[in-house]
């Protein structure tokens, strides 16, 4: 169930995102990963960002997102490690909110997201903590974020354990920052 009053993964993204932009945010172009309904870019244009582009793979989902008025462009798209529709360095942001999950986002889909993500944009990402021990992600996502840091693709910003992502589950928000070729 995936309402306001028990899902705050929303929330809790655009909030992060908020930090990562304290100002400009009209003229940010910002991507939301399984967008689904809308209910983070509901979030994202309460707090000032007009600019907003949802990729979700369910035709549905992205047709109820339309309605809202809350994006400028649709993808209706699988986030994996190659999607070619989205050129490189395209995004000041890309934001996921409950698409780390099983059967969802592929941990090799981390390098994508960071390749159309501009150089010193964020990457803004929550997922629940418990699916950190998935056989999806177990040693495998948080090693995979270690990894990109380690070759210069992103600097780590923030690893936060968040109470009530999801009813009463906790999740864990990281914030990442694309590395420019000065780092």
């Amino acid at each position: 169930d995936m309402t306001p009053e028990r899902y705050f993964g929303p929330s809790i993204v655009a909030d992060a995102v908020e930090r990562c932009f304290p100002q400009h945010r009209q003229s940010l172009l910002v991507l939301d990963i399984a967008a689904g309904t809308g209910l983070l870019g509901y979030e994202l244009k309460m707090r000032g960002f007009d600019n907003l582009h949802a990729l979700d793979p369910s035709e549905g989902m992205l047709n109820k997102a339309k309605k809202k008025n809350i994006y400028n462009q649709f993808y209706c798209e699988y986030m994996t490690e190659n999607v070619a529709i989205i050129p490189s360095d395209v995004y000041d942001c890309v934001v996921c909110s409950g698409g780390f999950g099983q059967g969802h986002i592929p941990t090799s889909a981390l390098r994508e997201m960071a390749r159309i993500t501009k150089p010193g944009g964020y990457g803004v990402i929550v997922i629940r903590e418990e699916f950190l021990d998935s056989p999806e992600y177990e040693n495998s996502l948080e090693n995979m974020m270690v990894e990109l840091e380690n070759i210069g693709i992103w600097k780590k910003i923030e690893r936060s354990v968040v109470p009530k992502y999801f009813c009463h589950k906790s999740g864990v928000i990281y914030r990442f920052r694309v590395c420019d070729d000065n780092e």
